[in-house]
């Protein structure tokens, strides 16, 4: 795990402590995408995405940003195939 922090710190010149140094404004970014959900069960990703990204990084949980992306059936293929047409 140190060297994974050490190899973070010189990738993005920051302290691990830090959001912003050197002139750099460091925002990891986090995408789901996924089904329709409700308002509580986004918080629960949220909230489970950024504590074990920080966790598995050392990077603190307020530099994270978490985006939450819907897909439906007819958005993904999966295969070469529309994820919808497989249900058919």
């Amino acid at each position: 795990m140190e060297k994974l922090r050490q190899e973070l710190r010189s990738i993005w010149r920051i302290k691990m402590t830090d959001t912003i140094q050197e002139g750099w404004i460091f925002m990891p970014t986090i995408f789901f995408y996924g089904p329709e959900l409700e308002k509580e069960k986004k918080r629960e990703l949220i909230r489970a995405f950024t504590a074990a990204a920080s966790q598995a990084t050392g990077i603190p949980q307020s530099a994270f940003v978490v985006y939450l992306r819907k897909s439906g059936e007819e958005d993904v293929g999966v295969g070469g195939e529309l994820l919808a047409d497989r249900k058919e």
